[in-house]
């Protein structure tokens, strides 16, 4: 293999976000700086180690995606293009984080075999946020429908009778 400091090994573990490259295998090949802060995983724990067992993704409805039969590396042998995700992991603390991973199928410089690059970044604040949001806006949904049937019967809602949050949250109240 290419030396990890020259070519383009080194310059994909140049990155502030997390990099780990993955190999046919399934196997960790680089594992940046960035990646360790992270994960808190450090490189030599993880080198050679299948990413799956240092991952344990799963996706927003807790269904395994970090696995043997990865999908994301059938697609990479296919010579397909590997879709962007979130995914849902643990630091090596075991405390769960979510991960905004892009994947680029790269050729292995030895024998052309297909190799993984995951190049993410810590989404939970982004995750938990959209999640708080989507909360808030369904209770000021449920606030706006409880407003509307207490108003007497053939009376029409004034722009003032829905909530100042709901119309700042939804836009302007059309006539």
């Amino acid at each position: 293999m290419e030396s990890k400091k020259n070519g383009t090994m080194g310059w994909l573990g140049n990155s502030a976000d997390g990099v780990a490259v993955i190999d046919a295998d399934n196997r960790i090949v680089l594992w940046n700086k960035a990646a360790e802060e992270i994960t808190g995983f450090p490189q030599e724990e993880v080198q050679g180690k299948k990413c799956y067992d240092i991952f344990v993704g799963r996706d927003v409805n807790s269904n395994t995606v970090c696995r043997k039969d990865c999908w994301d590396m059938v697609l990479a042998k296919r010579g397909e293009v590997v879709p962007s995700k979130e995914i849902l992991s643990r630091t090596k603390v075991g405390k769960g984080v979510c991960l905004g991973v892009t994947c680029i199928n790269m050729p292995s410089a030895e024998d052309g075999s297909p190799m993984l690059v995951h190049i993410f970044r810590d989404a939970t604040v982004k995750r938990d946020t959209e999640r708080v949001i989507g909360q808030i806006l369904s209770l000021v949904d449920d606030l706006a429908r409880f407003r509307e049937q207490k108003r007497p019967q053939g009376e029409e809602a004034s722009p003032t009778a829905t909530p100042l949050l709901y119309r700042a949250l939804r836009g302007p109240v059309r006539a």
